[in-house]
């Protein structure tokens, strides 16, 4: 069977992409966390965190010492604004930097205050479109944060733009919430 990418002698594979998106405290870092854990011990992976503030806090929580299988894995922050706008500049730095190494997967963790289209339309600029396979955008919510957090304008953007919707600490939302959700969910 034909390869799924056709090599020639200067074209290679796109490297994929998977953005985790949500807002803020939603456990983008701990699903991240937990996507590292089932890494294939073989395989280079990068991951492009945003943290809207000065300090950064997620990457650290990323270090390898958390997990064996951390290995392979190189980790870059872009702090102090959003990388769909006042950071968009460091963000495409960071995404080109990254994409010349050639890891086997790339994951964005925006911060909870991106808007996802800005995010989008970088990856899709001449010369890093052609580098990309955007493979699915996730974004995760809270059950029990979802009436409160649907009102914000760039939460609305992340679900406009998101391929997978899931419901994140569903072991700590009521029944109720959870029922609220799976219909919103379904309705979409």
């Amino acid at each position: 069977p034909p390869a799924k990418y056709p090599m020639s002698k200067n074209k290679r594979p796109p490297i994929p992409v998977n953005i985790i998106s949500g807002p803020l405290g939603v456990g983008k870092t701990t699903t991240i966390n937990h996507l590292l854990a089932q890494k294939p011990e073989h395989e280079q992976w990068a991951i492009l965190v945003n943290e809207y503030g000065l300090v950064g806090l997620d990457a650290a929580l990323m270090e390898p010492s958390n997990s064996s299988k951390t290995g392979g894995v190189e980790i870059r922050e872009v702090s102090g604004g959003c990388i769909c706008c006042s950071a968009g500049f460091m963000f495409e730095v960071s995404l080109v930097v990254l994409l010349q190494r050639r890891p086997d997967r790339l994951l964005i963790e925006p911060t909870g205050l991106a808007a996802l289209s800005g995010i989008l339309d970088t990856l899709d600029r001449k010369g890093i479109r052609e580098a990309v396979d955007v493979c699915s955008v996730v974004c995760l919510l809270d059950p029990e944060q979802l009436e409160q957090d649907l009102r914000r304008e760039e939460l609305q953007d992340q679900v406009e733009a998101a391929d997978i919707i899931l419901a994140n600490r569903c072991d700590v939302a009521s029944i109720e919430a959870l029922g609220r959700f799976d219909s919103w969910a379904n309705a979409l």
